[in-house]
């Protein structure tokens, strides 16, 4: 390929990434780490061509998200995950969610109901979203999500509340992430969206940036989410 066709390809594959949630800082380390094999974070700033300044914070996320790997050295030596890998992870879970929108569709079609999603745009209606739902839980919040850095710094006391309350709090996310005190803890690598069930009762899922969600009060539809994460629990 000539200098042009590899910068155009080069671009085309971070637009790519960026669909799934990357940004354009990330999707250049990732693609630029795939290519070195392995590297530290100046290394793969140069071939990234992003900023030294930037490049620990964008390859930590990286990490948080589960593309790259890192060693306990000192210079820090990153490795990225495997494309091959990456994208059998994220065929699971898109097949997931639209299995479980599938099953959205049997129900408003078998029960005639109009309106059992809501639709919530903005972190800030999310989060506050999120905060009603831990606030309500009467007997267990199940939170699947790669975001539980983000959820554990902005909900920390609803989170502290609700354990306060008796409630049993258990977290599936990625290896390594840091995680509420006292809750149960599931290591799941691959995730992309974050979902949330309390009670089997109500039932909320949102995008990987946290932009917008989806929420339902529906019983039926939060017990087969529910259903979905013990499974993902095992």
């Amino acid at each position: 390929m000539e200098g042009k066709d590899v910068m155009k390809e080069f671009l085309s594959l971070i637009n790519g990434l960026e669909k799934l949630g990357l940004s354009s800082y990330e999707a250049r380390a990732y693609i630029a780490l795939v290519v070195i094999k392995k590297g530290s974070a100046d290394n793969i700033a140069r071939t990234a061509k992003i900023p030294r300044t930037s490049a620990y914070k964008v390859l930590e996320s990286l990490k948080d998200r589960s593309f790259v790997r890192s060693t306990e050295s000192r210079p820090i030596m990153y490795t990225a995950e495997p494309p091959e890998k990456l994208s059998a992870d994220f065929v699971r879970e898109i097949e997931s969610v639209f299995d479980r929108i599938a099953f959205l569709r049997d129900i408003v079609e078998f029960r005639g109901v109009p309106q059992l999603v809501y639709t919530l745009m903005g972190e800030d209606s999310v989060m506050e979203k999120l905060a009603e739902v831990m606030d309500m839980a009467e007997v267990r919040v199940i939170i699947s999500t790669p975001a539980i850095s983000q959820i554990r710094k902005k909900l920390r006391k609803n989170l502290s509340n609700a354990l306060k309350r008796g409630v049993e709090v258990v977290v599936i996310t990625a290896p390594m992430l840091k995680t509420p005190p006292n809750t149960k803890v599931v290591r799941r690598k691959g995730l992309i969206a974050t979902d949330v069930v309390a009670d089997g009762k109500v039932a909320l899922l949102a995008a990987p940036d946290l932009s917008a969600c989806g929420y339902t009060d529906d019983p039926s539809l939060a017990l087969h989410l529910e259903r979905f994460l013990e499974i993902m629990m095992e």
